[in-house]
């Protein structure tokens, strides 16, 4: 009686080891449907460049030991990056706080619920827990941000500090996924971290990037954020001194978008729910025309 939404979360190209790795929901319970989430690996030859074979053969690589038989697939999390030697892996609350042991993404000494650190071998550390459901994660140097699905509500970005807890289930600027009701405190307070944007009502965030390009160079130094709900992507101009966003811009894209990257020449590129891949470009190039600045006093 298995439904829901079990898939591939997550690609990472990891050029650094010549391999490709998968995120993806996985039995973990010894074939009981109790479901958790994993990453697999496949190696690559190190010109891969120049094409890989027409099959990859998977290995585990991560799998989380906890598992929840009532998850339906969606509060997965699964985002993967590399920074220095090591992966950043968000894996969501697997719905514990709907239908399984709410004790379990608030233990320490597991992954659910967390932004983990995970080492060559596949042991893992914990960085941040509190978190419901990360469908985006993105870099900036040695700073990690991530987006958060809220509830009815209460969409998140938030500045990963290691050692913070933040807030999920106990806080949330949205409501009770079915009934509604106002369960959650808001807005944070004591250890529980604040979310550094959070977007109500809620767009259904999902992938977050940062965006240097040639392409759209007004766009340069800003979050872009992804959007199912409203079909659009938001513009987020950053402060990173302070870790504020200080404006956002909404431009529609008119399909649910799953997925963001940027290609190397600046243009964007974007997967959907509707199996589309769609590539933002600038029109007309020639007609931005560099004018002089007024000068300064």
């Amino acid at each position: 009686k298995l439904k829901g939404t079990f898939s591939v979360k997550d690609l990472f190209l990891d050029k650094k080891e010549s391999r490709l790795l998968v995120s993806m929901n996985l039995d973990v319970g010894n074939n009981t449907g109790c479901y958790g989430l994993g990453i697999l690996q496949a190696k690559l030859p190190s010109n891969f460049s120049e094409g890989v074979s027409d099959n990859l053969k998977f290995e585990k690589f991560f799998k989380t030991k906890e598992c929840n038989s009532q998850f339906f697939g969606h509060g997965a999390g699964g985002r993967i990056k590399r920074l220095g030697k090591n992966i950043i892996f968000t894996v969501g609350d697997h719905d514990h706080n709907l239908h399984g042991n709410i004790n379990i993404p608030q233990d320490k000494k597991n992954a659910i619920g967390k932004v983990i650190e995970i080492d060559e071998k596949g042991n893992f550390e914990v960085l941040s827990m509190g978190h419901r459901n990360q469908q985006g994660l993105t870099l900036l140097g040695n700073k990690i941000f991530t987006t958060e699905h809220g509830p009815k509500g209460g969409d998140e970005i938030n500045l990963i500090i290691s050692g913070k807890h933040y807030g999920w289930p106990y806080f949330s600027y949205g409501f009770a996924d079915i009934t509604g009701a106002d369960v959650h405190r808001h807005p944070h307070t004591g250890i529980y971290e604040k979310p550094i944007y959070y977007f109500s009502p809620s767009i259904a965030i999902s992938e977050i990037v940062f965006y240097q390009g040639k392409e759209f160079p007004f766009w340069n130094n800003k979050f872009i954020v992804s959007s199912l709900k409203e079909k659009s992507i938001y513009l987020l101009d950053f402060d990173q001194k302070n870790n504020r966003v200080i404006s956002q811009e909404k431009i529609n894209i008119g399909h649910r978008i799953r997925d963001l990257n940027i290609s190397p020449t600046g243009k964007i590129l974007i997967i959907t729910d509707d199996g589309k891949i769609i590539r933002l470009a600038l029109k007309g190039r020639n007609q931005n025309k560099n004018f002089q600045k007024i000068p300064l006093p």
